[in-house]
C-alpha cells in the first residue's frame, strides 16, 4: 500500500509538470500565430521587427516557430510597436471572436 501511495504521488506530480508544459506549449502556439499575423498585416519582416524590439532575428524566428516566448520587457515593446494590447497575443481566435462579437451586440 505504501508503494502504491508513493507511486500515485509521483504520477500526480509528473502529470502536473506535464500539464504546465502543455499550457506553455499552447501559449507559445497562440503567441506564434498572433505574431505572424501582426507581422504580415503590418508589413514587418522578422529582421526589421528584431531591430525594433532590440533582439536578434533568431529570437523573432523562434517566437514565430513556437520555440520560445519573449521576456516580459520585450513583450511590452511588441505591444507598443504593434499597437496591439498584450493580452491579444495570447487569445485564441475563438476567444477573440467572442469578445469582438460582444462589443457589437
Amino acid at each position: 500500500m505504501q508503494f502504491y501511495n508513493c507511486l500515485m504521488k509521483v504520477i500526480s506530480k509528473s502529470l502536473g509538470v506535464y500539464n504546465q508544459w502543455l499550457n506553455k506549449v499552447a501559449f507559445m502556439k497562440v503567441f506564434s500565430e498572433k505574431l505572424r499575423k501582426v507581422l504580415r498585416d503590418q508589413g514587418f519582416s522578422q529582421s526589421e521587427f528584431a531591430r525594433l524590439t532590440g533582439v536578434t532575428s533568431q529570437c523573432v524566428n523562434g517566437w514565430c516557430m513556437s520555440r520560445s516566448l519573449p521576456r516580459q520587457d520585450v513583450l511590452q515593446k511588441i505591444s507598443d510597436i504593434t499597437g496591439k494590447p498584450l493580452f491579444w497575443f495570447f487569445m485564441t481566435s475563438e476567444e477573440e471572436k467572442k469578445i469582438f462579437h460582444r462589443e457589437f451586440e
